[in-house]
């Protein structure tokens, strides 16, 4: 199904996604789902080392050692992303990270005895310096990044779509059973995502994507209609507004960023209170 939405045989598809899954470890920017980051997981020159680490575990792979490695890494990539949709799934691939540590560790040492071995000269003790400097140098320039640097004062990890579902499944939460939540989000947020019914397990939270006057004007009125939409959609919700007179129009702004998170209108039910 996926494969026909994006007008691409099922093989072709398959290999797209095992591409954008795959080589956000090393090359490709970790953007969107949950991640956010402009660069890969790893930087160039310890990428190089978890290339290295996974060709010797490869050639070694009849050894159970390896072979559990190599499942560890693998099993999160593929069933976690490959086989699902919007690759890379950042959440779920993001769990090899304890083996992408190892198979990088591998590399380092298997590289650094390699040029012990053709330089015979060199120190084992200078040997492990180099490596022991350039997992400090790595920390340093990943602690810096995510926690102080570009990655943490741009935001980059704040989801639009993940403020959304929260701030609006809170506010449907305040409401209570009284209102009834309708969504104006496609293509970004749909009433299955699990903030809504955590946050809001009594409001019924259902897709309200198509709207024209006869999809307005078949709403139940039982109860109140908690309208809520994202930014691009916000004439959908004027146009609800201008059939439905007599609710509340919301504009909620972003916690950490400029912009509107989601544009709400409140509209009572017949038996609600206002």
């Amino acid at each position: 199904e996926s494969a026909t939405n994006a007008n691409m045989q099922p093989f072709d598809y398959l290999v797209r996604q095992l591409q954008a899954s795959s080589t956000v470890f090393i090359a490709t920017p970790g953007m969107g789902n949950f991640f956010g980051s402009p660069k890969p997981y790893l930087d160039w020159w310890i990428a190089i080392f978890l290339i290295f680490g996974m060709i010797y575990a490869v050639w070694h792979f009849k050894q159970v050692c390896y072979m559990m490695l190599l499942g560890w890494f693998w099993a999160p990539v593929i069933f976690g992303s490959v086989l699902t949709d919007y690759a890379p799934s950042h959440q779920r691939i993001l769990s090899a990270a304890p083996a992408m540590v190892i198979l990088v560790a591998i590399g380092l040492w298997k590289f650094a005895q390699s040029i012990r071995m053709t330089f015979t000269r060199l120190s084992p003790r200078w040997l492990l310096a180099v490596c022991t400097l350039l997992v400090a140098f790595t920390v340093w320039q990943d602690l810096s990044f995510y926690f102080v640097g570009e990655f943490r004062t741009s935001h980059a990890f704040e989801v639009d779509g993940n403020e959304f579902s929260y701030e609006v499944g809170k506010r449907a939460g305040e409401l209570g059973a009284g209102y009834h939540l309708l969504l104006i989000g496609d293509p970004d947020i749909f009433a299955q995502f699990a903030d809504f019914h955590y946050l809001a397990p009594n409001s019924d939270a259902e897709d309200f994507n198509t709207v024209d006057q006869e999809t307005i004007a078949s709403l139940p009125r039982d109860r109140g209609i908690f309208f809520a939409a994202i930014p691009s959609r916000v004439e959908d919700l004027k146009t609800v507004a201008l059939q439905l007179p007599g609710g509340k129009w919301e504009e909620v702004p972003r916690t950490t960023q400029e912009g509107i998170s989601y544009y709400a209108y409140i509209l009572p039910g017949i038996s609600a209170t206002p």
